[in-house]
Formats: structure tokens, C-alpha cells, sequence
């Protein structure tokens, strides 16, 4: 698969997030988001690394906790938490909506693009 997208924003469910840790970090891996799953409204960042063969890896050394956490693990303090919160859905809504115009409605789309986009 080739993309050419160097940065990518994904948006889900923290269960599906914990499958994919299990996925794509090493087996040899002891990361918390292998066996825990990220709080409500939590965001992580990662480099997503693809090689030639098709296959993926989660370099672990990249993973940024940046709001949030895992449950039961450490957690970021929340200065600002209520701040931090509206500006974080404020992104994943203006994430979800670029990739919605970049990518299209899809199959299951169920409502048009506000504004007449």
C-alpha cells in the first residue's frame, strides 16, 4: 500500500486502540496500551512505521501520551482539564471533517457535509 500522506489522524474506540498496540508493538513490548486501554477522551501519538513488504510497526520509543492516559496507569496532570477537553474534541472534529473531504462520504454515510461542503 502506498500513501503519501506523512501524517495521518485516526480517531476510535480505546478497545480497538489497545488491539492495535497488541498488533503492531514488538511482542517482546511490555507497553501499558498492549493490556489496558486508553481513559475516555484520551489522545496518544505515534510514529506508524510501513515497510515495503506491507507490513506495520509501532516504533515504542515514539509514543506520546498527550492527553489523558491509560487506565490504571500514569496519568497526565490536567491543568486546564475542561480547556484541554473542548480543544481536544475541537480537533478531532476538524480531524474527522478534513479526513471526511479528503477521503469522501464513504459507503455508510449517513449525513451530508455541514456547510455545504
Amino acid at each position: 500500500m502506498s500513501r503519501s500522506e506523512d501524517v495521518v489522524v485516526v480517531g476510535g474506540h480505546s478497545l480497538v486502540f489497545r488491539e492495535f498496540f497488541k498488533a503492531y508493538l514488538p511482542a517482546s513490548s511490555d507497553f501499558i496500551g498492549k493490556s489496558t486501554k486508553v481513559v475516555n477522551c484520551g489522545v496518544v501519538a505515534f510514529d506508524l512505521d510501513m515497510y515495503s513488504d506491507g507490513s506495520a510497526r509501532v516504533e515504542e520509543s515514539s509514543i506520546d501520551v498527550v492527553y489523558g492516559g491509560f487506565e490504571g496507569g500514569k496519568k497526565k496532570k490536567k491543568k486546564g482539564g475542561l480547556k484541554k477537553a473542548l480543544t481536544a474534541v475541537a480537533v478531532s472534529v476538524v480531524a474527522g471533517l478534513a479526513m471526511r473531504l479528503a477521503l469522501g462520504p464513504g459507503p455508510r454515510a449517513q449525513y451530508p457535509l455541514p456547510f455545504g461542503m
